[in-house]
Order: C-alpha cells, then sequence, then structure tokens
C-alpha cells in the first residue's frame, strides 16, 4: 500500500504562488490514504477515521464508526460527487457508503445477489455516476470481480461475460467519450461499451505490461504508469524519462487537478 502522506500531516496551501506563506498544516493520527475537495471542506480517509478539514474555520472534524454511520473506521478511498455526497471504502470491510451531510447510506448488496467486496479503485465521472472496481475473496481467494456503476438510482454491474479482461484490471479511468480505460499487470485495455483493445509491449511503446494506475484528462490523453510515465492520445505514445517522471511512477497514482496540471 502506498501513502499519500505519512503520519501527521495534511498540507492545504491557498495561493498559486509557492513564494508565499499561505500554508496551513493540520495534523491528525494516522496515515493518510486519499483526499477529496468538497468547496470550503477537504475529506482524509485514514485508519483512524474519515477527516473533514473546513479551511473557511481551519477547523477540522473526525467521523467514526462510534459518531457516524461508518462501518469501521480504518477508511481508504474517498470522492466527491456533484450532488454533494462524499463516498467512502473502507480497508477491512466491503461495500460504499456515501453521506450527503445528514444521513449515511451503506451498500454492499448489488443486483441479483452478487456482494459489493472490497473497493479496489472509485471514481465520479462527468455525469455523476459513481463507478467502483471491486473484488470478493473467500478464503484468500478471488471469487468475483467487477466495475459496478452507480447513476444515483440503479446499480450496473460490468463482469467478465460483459469486459473479459476485468479481472486483470487494478485501476481504471473513464473519457468523455465513455470509454473506460483499465490497467492492469498484462497491458492496459480500453472498453467502448461493446469491445475491448488491449495495448501491451507487442503493440505500444509500453517497455512492459505492468500498468500499475491510469488517468484520462479532460482531452482524453491517458496517462499511464509502469515503472515510468506514459501517455497516449490519438495512436500517439510519448514516454516520460526525465528524473521527476520517473520518480512519480513510483507513487502508483496520477492525479489531474482542475487545471490539468498532473
Amino acid at each position: 500500500m502506498k501513502y499519500f502522506f505519512s503520519l501527521l500531516l495534511i498540507v492545504l496551501f491557498n495561493q498559486s504562488s509557492f513564494s508565499t506563506t499561505n500554508w496551513q498544516n493540520y495534523s491528525t493520527a494516522g496515515y493518510i490514504y486519499d483526499i477529496a475537495a468538497q468547496g470550503s471542506y477537504i475529506w482524509a480517509t485514514s485508519i483512524g477515521g474519515l477527516i473533514r478539514v473546513d479551511q473557511s474555520t481551519n477547523t477540522s472534524t473526525i467521523f467514526t464508526s462510534a459518531n457516524s454511520g461508518l462501518l469501521a473506521n480504518s477508511t481508504e478511498f474517498v470522492k466527491a460527487d456533484s450532488s454533494g455526497r462524499i463516498w467512502v471504502s473502507y480497508n477491512n470491510v466491503g461495500g460504499v457508503s456515501s453521506f450527503d451531510g445528514v444521513n449515511w447510506t451503506y451498500y454492499n448488496t448489488l443486483p441479483n445477489g452478487r456482494i459489493l467486496g472490497s473497493i479496489k479503485k472509485m471514481k465520479i465521472d462527468r455525469y455523476n455516476r459513481f463507478w467502483c472496481l471491486f473484488l470478493c475473496t473467500s478464503q484468500n481467494i478471488v471469487q468475483d470481480r467487477g466495475l459496478a456503476m452507480f447513476d444515483q438510482s440503479n446499480w450496473t454491474i460490468y463482469d467478465t461475460t460483459i469486459i473479459p479482461q476485468i479481472w486483470l484490471g487494478n485501476d481504471f479511468d473513464i473519457d468523455t467519450a465513455a470509454n473506460i480505460w483499465f490497467s492492469s499487470y498484462y497491458g492496459i485495455f480500453k472498453f467502448d461499451g461493446v469491445t475491448s483493445t488491449v495495448y501491451d509491449t507487442s503493440n505500444s511503446i509500453l517497455d512492459n505490461n505492468g500498468a500499475t494506475f491510469i488517468s484520462v484528462d479532460k482531452n482524453n490523453v491517458v496517462w499511464i504508469g509502469t515503472d515510468k510515465i506514459y501517455s497516449f492520445s490519438n495512436g500517439t505514445w510519448i514516454e516520460y524519462t526525465d528524473p521527476l517522471s520517473l520518480i512519480a511512477a513510483q507513487s502508483y497514482k496520477i492525479y489531474i487537478d482542475q487545471n490539468q496540471n498532473k
């Protein structure tokens, strides 16, 4: 597991220039796994609960299973959708919880009785739909794996009967044409709603098939991480081998902000 911050640090930077002194440090106990912005709030998952930092008052609140609808204190991923909901997954509990500012809702059972197991990755798309890559195990043996989508009313499941390579996926993102891109240890693949296209060392410039993470920016440029950083757009591949890119490749994640900074 790679941690975005270690031990006690969340740093919020309020201006675009590093020459300013407008830094604010917020301390909390334990590792920080993931962060999400929601208006003046910054949400962060940790082993001790879900943290909400109010930048307007410089105060923080920790939500735990004792004082909220969380199923467990050890939270892993957090995403904010455009309707004001926060989505939270757990380290040791399957399923996902949402919080609308008042009510908590826990989702665990999918259509046809399928169980939403351990959440491996989560996304909110441009249509405000919630997506998650899930994994179900029994006695350390994988029993089920798939991609689930919630459109604010209903769940849709994509499994190996729809996307054969879904069993291999370890990260995903969605472009503006609704293509779903996956990274895997066997290269990357794109699902266009009907068919899957695989890109690996045999038909791309990838130097190995171990793609650990993938992200798509608003221009539909696909960013891939192996032990290097690659981009792919309109049939053109670029490999980034400068020292900073090689360091970034070890982070196991690319974040793209609203200004398309990576």
